[in-house]
């Protein structure tokens, strides 16, 4: 992947990680601040509907004070008139006048009296000079008798019969303060649509939104409703249903307001429920208002959306000044790339422009100054090249040709050496004959020395060619090397056991791997023990030949071991003639089991024996 490619990626990948969480994260503050000023405003809502009551409270307060107060109370005609007159003039429902033990004294709604006011609630405050306002629910066959048209009101599904009252009670006192009885009146909450409505219109404004209600405000009577705005599909009233299993245990049973979304009919609102008390604390309903969740949503989404695009448009507006602030740079390492290349492909002139004073700049200008020296030590290395190429023919050139004359003289040496010794000159007897095979022995060294050069010679100058075929090892190759050295066996009494198969045929240069055996088993021959034994031994599997020379002797120190095969390395003396070897065999060994695809290495344990080990690959 090109470093243009990667940058972009790295850019567009920081800023979209950015742009992700920015965007979550303004998301959730979003979230959160709606939630915190939802709850806060369904706390402001309820409370302005709370104070809706208490207004109606405050009023029945100041009715059942000015009831009690008036003379006319007990001029009229058992101050029926005057309740009726209360009733009428603030829509109450419910104005009684009561005897210290509850017993009605006179009704504004009828003329019936006698019978005792059954409300559980209030019989602590029956003969107590306390006032006392607030709610309190009315027995079915209580609530009958003040009217056939309150009953109705509290006949719908859910409510039992129930009343639920807002009311507010005042005591009768005589002139010296003993109470005489109490003035009670009050607002049956069920269907209370005016109540509802009054906090509807003060709180919500009656507004809609896509034909919803924006704010709904409920009464309840345990968990029923009993006085609402909220409406069924058909328009009515949603009276008689109830409120979530999950609201009614917190508000009811633990006494604790419940603020969050709930499904309210057919659409979800932001609500507040409360519990409402009667005068000995005993939850008796609940006040609800919501506003319509529907509202936040599109807000939130509108102000998401707006954060959203803002982030965005910015986000491209990084994105574009950091491509731009990028691309010279870019640019820059794109022309080192470049000019690079060059370099690497042979071009030392070519260098890079500066186009910045910035790090990259100063980068680039590094880089000239590098290729300055590189381009100086090419021009150095090329003319030493080509002064040691000329040093290395002149070299191999000599090498080849003193290699050759003196084979040909060594060899016409030799041949002579060997007539000397053997009498076709005339018979040698005593010192004369020891010196001529020191003279033969010399020879042979010296003809073992230019043969290794020789090889060596026709190594580095590339003219070494494999020619393989179907070689037969022990005829074609192991039998005439030993028979080459059996003088040198002989000599000194040494035992030479091939176990190498007679069927055994490999694939190689027949005359390359005579080399390899010249050296391996002459080796043996030179530098192990006298009188000892030496195997030639071969094994074989699916994948190669696994041939080895194995000898007798005082074997080879471990840590000579991994350098025997380097050229011009050498450790052991001859021990007949006390000279070390050149240095040159088991190199030209590892060359030519190279150039066959195989492996060598050498193996011993020092005093007892030593075996030199070449692989050929099968074909």
């Amino acid at each position: 992947m090109k470093l243009r490619t990667k940058v972009g990626l790295v850019i567009v990948s920081v800023f979209v990680v950015l742009f992700v969480v920015i965007a979550v994260l303004q998301v959730g503050w979003v979230s959160t601040l709606i939630i915190r000023q939802t709850n806060e405003r369904m706390t402001l809502t309820i409370r302005s509907a709370w104070q809706v009551l208490d207004d109606q409270r405050r009023l029945l307060e100041t009715v059942a004070a000015f009831l009690a107060e008036s003379e006319e109370l007990t001029a009229d005609k058992q101050g029926r008139a005057l309740l009726e007159r209360a009733r009428e003039r603030w829509s109450l429902d419910l104005v009684l006048w009561l005897k210290p033990d509850a017993t009605v004294v006179q009704r504004a709604q009828s003329d019936e009296a006698g019978d005792r006011f059954n409300a559980p609630p209030l019989e602590r405050f029956w003969g107590h000079d306390e006032r006392v306002s607030g709610t309190f629910l009315l027995a079915p066959e209580s609530l009958a008798r003040e009217g056939a048209a309150l009953a109705a009101r509290c006949s719908t599904e859910g409510q039992n019969g129930t009343g639920m009252i807002l009311f507010a009670l005042e005591p009768l006192l005589d002139a010296a303060g003993n109470v005489q009885g109490h003035i009670l009146v009050g607002t049956l909450l069920n269907g209370a649509t005016g109540i509802v409505d009054e906090v509807q219109g003060n709180v919500f404004s009656n507004r809609l939104y896509k034909d919803r209600r924006v704010g709904t405000v409920t009464i309840f009577l345990g968990t029923v409703r009993v006085a609402t705005t909220v409406l069924l599909p058909n328009g009515e009233r949603a009276l008689g249903t109830t409120v979530s299993p999950e609201v009614a245990h917190q508000v009811l049973e633990k006494r604790e307001p419940w603020t969050g979304r709930a499904l309210v009919v057919n659409d979800w609102y932001l609500s507040r429920y409360e519990p409402m008390f009667d005068p000995t604390g005993t939850p008796i309903g609940m006040l609800y208002v919501g506003e319509l969740e529907l509202i936040y949503e599109d807000m939130k989404r509108e102000v998401v959306l707006t954060i959203a695009t803002l982030l965005a448009i910015v986000t491209a507006l990084a994105f574009l000044a950091s491509y731009l602030g990028a691309r010279g740079v870019m640019r820059q390492i794109t022309a080192l790339d470049k000019t690079t290349q060059q370099i690497a492909q042979g071009d030392f002139a070519a260098r890079v422009t500066v186009n910045s004073r910035d790090e990259v700049g100063d980068l680039a200008a590094s880089f000239n100054r590098m290729a300055d020296q590189i381009e100086d030590g090419h021009n150095e290395i090329v003319a030493k090249k080509s002064a040691l190429e000329t040093a290395n023919r002149n070299y191999l050139d000599m090498l080849g040709f003193v290699t050759h004359e003196l084979r040909s003289t060594i060899s016409a040496a030799m041949f002579n050496a060997e007539l000397l010794k053997d009498g076709s000159y005339g018979k040698l007897e005593g010192d004369l004959r020891e010196g001529v095979e020191l003279i033969a022995q010399s020879l042979a060294y010296l003809d073992e020395i230019t043969n290794n050069y020789l090889q060596l010679s026709r190594l580095e100058r590339g003219e070494l060619q494999v020619i393989k075929s179907r070689v037969k090892l022990v005829a074609d190759v192991i039998a005439p090397t030993v028979r080459a050295h059996s003088r040198q066996f002989a000599e000194r009494s040494m035992t030479v056991e091939v176990t190498v198969p007679d069927s055994l045929v490999v694939t190689g240069d027949v005359n390359l791997l005579r080399v390899v055996y010249d050296n391996l088993i002459g080796n043996a021959g030179k530098y192990g023990r006298t009188g000892g034994t030496v195997l030639i031994q071969a094994d074989r599997n699916d994948k190669e030949v696994t041939l080895s020379v194995w000898n007798e002797g005082k074997g080879i120190n471990r840590d000579h071991l991994p350098q025997l095969f380097q050229k011009f390395e050498r450790f052991d003396v001859d021990e007949t003639t006390g000279r070390k070897g050149t240095g040159l065999g088991l190199f030209i060994v590892k060359q030519l089991v190279g150039r066959h695809g195989g492996r060598v290495w050498a193996e011993s344990m020092e005093g007892h024996w030593a075996r030199f080990v070449f692989t050929l690959p099968v074909d």
